[in-house]
């Protein structure tokens, strides 16, 4: 009877042990196809946590890079219309020297300069009128709208020509004043463009770093995880062989009795 009786104590131990190791394969096994640490919060509530808050956090600056990048585009669109403006104005503002100069030019020739500034507005006004960045509707040249180049602030566009509109009896000084404008407004698109390109080399370093932080609290370390499923397996079939060999010799014990 005592042998009986230690013979199904061992039984119990080796089914306890055999779930035991089955349900650490299951877990082994989880982690493996899923890549994953802490495959849900009960595997680690803490690291679960951080691991949901850090994708969040990436997920954001991401899409702020995002729009950093967008606005550098817009900018660098507005500043190359600003630059043919410019282009331009340097051409008018010859015209204008030239006009005002009574002594060589006058008559039709004055007629024909005064025509040649009319032209020149006209230009400057289509490429206001005409150059924008994705839609029809958003226009490059003042567009002073805000960029959210990072998770906590904005960046104010401002692309506007501030220029003096140009006619055909615009002065030399009036034409200068309008190309000094110009090259205001370039210069502020330049400083905008450089903080939004600081800021997106910053969200992308601090986009690096909380991708390896995250990945160092919630991926498997694949080397250990496969194997412990081989250990595992090993253990789970050595349980079911003894399990087995336990059975064995209950049933050898009921021999006896026959």
């Amino acid at each position: 009877m005592s042998y009986t009786l230690n013979t199904n104590a061992a039984s119990m131990n080796i089914v306890a042990n055999l779930a035991l190791s089955q349900n650490a394969m299951h877990k082994a096994m989880e982690r493996v196809s899923s890549g994953l640490r802490v495959v849900n919060a009960a595997d680690d509530a803490a690291g679960m946590s951080l691991h949901v808050s850090l994708k969040a956090q990436v997920s954001g600056m991401q899409a702020a890079v995002r729009n950093g990048q967008d606005g550098i585009s817009l900018s660098q669109t507005a500043d190359g219309a600003l630059a043919e403006i410019g282009d331009l104005l340097s051409r008018a503002y010859q015209v204008a020297l030239n006009k005002e100069s009574t002594a060589t030019l006058s008559g039709s020739s004055a007629t024909n300069a005064g025509t040649e500034l009319t032209a020149i507005a006209a230009a400057i006004a289509f490429i206001k009128d005409n150059t924008y960045w994705g839609d029809t509707s958003n226009k490059a040249v003042g567009n002073t709208g805000d960029v959210a180049a990072s998770v906590t602030g904005t960046v104010t566009l401002n692309t506007a020509d501030s220029s003096s509109a140009i006619t055909s009896s615009s002065s030399s000084s009036a034409v200068f004043t309008a190309i000094q404008a110009v090259a205001t407004s370039r210069a502020t698109i330049g400083t905008n463009q450089e903080k939004l390109e600081a800021i997106v080399r910053s969200n992308t370093v601090a986009i690096s770093n909380l991708q390896a932080s995250d990945s160092r609290i919630a991926d498997a370390d694949m080397a250990l995880e496969i194997s412990n499923v081989t250990r595992l397996s090993i253990l789970g079939q050595a349980g079911s062989a003894m399990l087995a060999q336990s059975n064995k010799q209950n049933q050898n014990v009921l021999q006896l009795l026959q």
